[in-house]
């Protein structure tokens, strides 16, 4: 085990097994230039193999609960919360109680007036549904009961406004578990803790609405079932759980549900993907899903069963909009293959002046009839503080090259970043024109 907090940074590897390092000095340093920068604030990264498990937590605590970040942080799973719901799915399917293409409409409740609504169940899971257009995070504040949730996707106006066929909406994926547990005459969460958490111990992974509420500041308690589709939260550790199942290095009783969610049922474009789940076009043992989320939340899973190999990348960013933008997609997937290219948008850059200062003209000669320019030499430390200033060409005589070192000193500069850290940089050129 080792630990190293330089400043605000932890970096806290942990390993199951002695092996070599899955992350590479290129990945590393995206992740450490991204907080750097403050796009990403936190992160924890869990890799799990036939060799054992292994996490990298790189940032600040989630929370309070803990002073370190680490692999039992929680975070908001926020669309990979789809993925449970896809294998309860399947393991209902496998059950005989429902069928991949019943129709919503007729699996509503009566009092709800379904005509139109010709989607199935297998329409949603695999992203195929091409039902109401994406719904709105004000019009989410307003839906706080089951009743309200359906009649949201036959409201005929809704239905006239089709999304194209690989596009959805989190809110199908809730309709889908409250279909589900209708069915079993339970409450989702009750299903899903008896059906998918507790047979695979994943003690620290639950359905809440706690990052939504704080969110809307929201006064009124919603009912947390209404979130299935991305209400999920859980930490690395219970995730590696999960990913074990799935990839086949851990028996459990859903393994034919799990396989069963994995089948390809549909393609998009170049998507290909099963119940929930994406599929990767060149490889269809290797299968994943993105999970970003409201204010910065973000996440991916991704596993391969011929390779044995699961990776999940939970992520906290800077909660503003430029920054929330940072990509955590490419991190799984460079794990998975070293070639794939990283996030490095903003990383590197040369120094840059932030103010704008102009030489005094020389005294003595107010006429002003001289012309010419004078090209200056600087060097910028870490703050961007001109530190020492050369002239570098001119075709002016020396007041005026001592006019231009002077106004040089009055520089201010955005400085040299590299892989996100600030360095001093020499050799900058600066002409000022007299």
């Amino acid at each position: 085990m080792m630990r190293f907090f330089p400043a605000t940074l932890v970096l806290f590897c942990s390993y199951a097994v002695s092996q070599t390092a899955d992350i590479s000095s290129e990945l590393e340093s995206n992740i450490l230039g991204n907080i750097a920068i403050r796009k990403l604030q936190s992160m924890v990264i869990g890799i799990v193999d036939e060799n054992g498990r292994r996490y990298y937590t790189y940032g600040e605590p989630v929370d309070n609960s803990s002073p370190w970040l680490n692999e039992h942080s929680v975070f908001p799973l926020g669309s990979l919360s789809e993925t449970f719901v896809g294998i309860l799915l399947a393991d209902s399917v496998l059950r005989g109680s429902i069928d991949l293409d019943n129709s919503v409409g007729t699996l509503l409740p009566e009092a709800i007036e379904a005509s139109g609504v010709e989607m199935t169940l297998l329409d949603i899971a695999a992203h195929q549904s091409a039902s109401a257009r994406p719904i709105f995070l004000g019009e989410l504040r307003g839906l706080k009961t089951e009743e309200a949730l359906y009649t949201s996707f036959v409201k005929p106006q809704l239905l006239d406004q089709r999304l194209p066929a690989g596009l959805y909406t989190n809110l199908e994926f809730s309709l889908l578990a409250l279909l589900l547990a209708n069915q079993s005459e339970t409450k989702y969460e009750s299903m899903l803790n008896e059906r998918l958490l507790q047979p695979l111990g994943l003690g620290d992974t639950k359905l809440q609405s706690l990052y939504f509420e704080n969110y809307f500041n929201a006064i009124e308690k919603r009912d947390v079932n209404l979130e299935a589709g991305y209400g999920m939260h859980s930490t690395a550790n219970d995730m590696l759980t999960y990913l074990e199942a799935n990839i086949g290095l851990r028996d459990t009783s859903l393994r034919a549900a799990m396989d069963y969610s994995h089948i390809q049922r549909a393609e998009h474009d170049s998507e290909r993907l099963g119940l929930s789940w994406y599929i990767n076009e060149e490889d269809e043992t290797e299968l994943y899903h993105d999970g970003a989320f409201f204010v910065g939340w973000s996440s991916q899973i991704r596993f391969s069963k011929s390779r044995r190999l699961g990776v999940i990348v939970l992520a906290k960013m800077y909660p503003t909009s430029t920054n929330a933008q940072y990509e955590i997609d490419p991190i799984a997937r460079h794990i998975f293959d070293s070639e794939v290219e990283l996030d490095n948008a903003g990383l590197n850059r040369q120094a840059l002046p932030r103010n704008l200062v102009q030489a005094d003209y020389p005294e003595g000669l107010n006429d002003k009839s001289i012309s010419g320019s004078v090209i200056v030499e600087v060097s910028v430390n870490l703050r961007g503080d001109v530190m020492e200033a050369s002239v570098f060409e001119s075709n002016l005589d020396e007041d005026f090259e001592v006019a231009a070192l002077a106004a040089a000193m009055r520089l201010k500069f955005n400085p040299r970043l590299e892989n996100g850290r600030k360095v001093a940089e020499t050799g900058i050129t600066y002409r000022f024109d007299f």
